[in-house]
């Protein structure tokens, strides 16, 4: 069992050549993806499980919870996308002939809960919407991963703003089915990197501010969030190295999985930052009278930065 992910098991053999052959198990209730760079290894291990359980062998993955999977053997890429689901979520809530919109989210929106005394939309229908959405930005589409973020906040009270926040997701799905998360196979060196950034203080109802980072591997975005932080941020300094911290405890677990998984990155991991101050902070075991109230957890990063 692999030591990043419980739900990932690794076996690796040596040949008679001295080749290294390895096999990837990876498994998601009943369904179960074999990954490995010798056939007859993953015939051996078909077997091993055809013995123990009962299994049913679906060949070579085309679709699976959701996700359409599609290999380019020429051109060595792998692409991963959901059509067929977001297409169903158009048309379950009579969406499939709308217009469409270039963005997920309306730049510089902002919302608000509803006061006691203004009277909500269908509340059940928003959630289930929401739920639907929810599942695509954690699968496959990181581009709406801020929006569904935003929006679930609202889901006991929505109202009439929120409503038209869901819609235009909705509206951007229509103009990006076609959209996928692509993987190459071409690179020398599978080399890592990541983004972090914040919102800070756009929550309008609790002024906390919003966390969110990006990795991608040889340029495909392989883990996304955003995330409402847990307190509030006294300047964007602070909001940026909250988020620092949120976005170094993935990088982390990305690089410690990678390894177990035999693609152990020898070289550092670059995460980019676009606030000086929060860089320098980093980097800098200084403190200052707007900087020294930073809870000293959020600085952990700066031990990872050293090593």
């Amino acid at each position: 069992m692999n030591s990043a992910d419980s739900c990932l098991y690794v076996k690796t053999v040596k040949d008679v050549i001295g080749k290294i052959n390895f096999v990837i198990l990876a498994l998601y209730v009943d369904d179960i993806l074999l990954m490995s760079n010798s056939t007859d290894m993953v015939a051996r291990e078909k077997e091993s499980l055809s013995k123990r359980f009962n299994i049913s062998d679906q060949g070579e993955v085309h679709f699976i919870l959701g996700m359409l999977i599609q290999r380019d053997r020429k051109e060595r890429t792998l692409t991963i996308s959901q059509p067929k689901y977001l297409e169903g979520v158009l048309t379950r809530f009579k969406f499939d002939n709308c217009k469409q919109v270039s963005t997920s989210f309306e730049p510089g929106r902002k919302f608000e809960k509803l006061s006691d005394c203004d009277t909500p939309i269908d509340t059940q229908r928003y959630q289930m919407i929401i739920g639907c959405l929810t599942y695509a930005s954690t699968a496959t589409d990181p581009d709406i991963a801020a929006a569904v973020s935003i929006l679930s906040q609202f889901m006991a009270k929505p109202g009439k703003q929120h409503w038209e926040g869901v819609k235009r997701v909705l509206l951007y799905i229509k103009e990006t089915l076609d959209y996928c998360l692509k993987y190459s196979a071409n690179e020398k060196e599978i080399t890592l990197c990541g983004y972090s950034d914040a919102d800070w203080g756009g929550d309008l109802n609790t002024r906390r501010s919003t966390s969110g980072y990006a990795f991608q591997i040889n340029g495909c975005t392989r883990s996304w969030s955003s995330k409402g932080q847990l307190r509030i941020a006294k300047s964007s300094t602070e909001a940026k190295c909250i988020a620092l911290s949120t976005s170094s405890q993935e990088l982390i677990w990305l690089r410690r999985l990678r390894k177990d998984l035999g693609f152990a990155q020898s070289k550092p991991t670059v995460l980019f930052e676009d606030n000086q101050s929060a860089n320098e902070l980093s980097k800098n075991p200084k403190f200052h009278s707007r900087t020294k109230h930073i809870d000293i957890s959020y600085h952990f990063v700066r031990e990872q930065w050293r090593s």
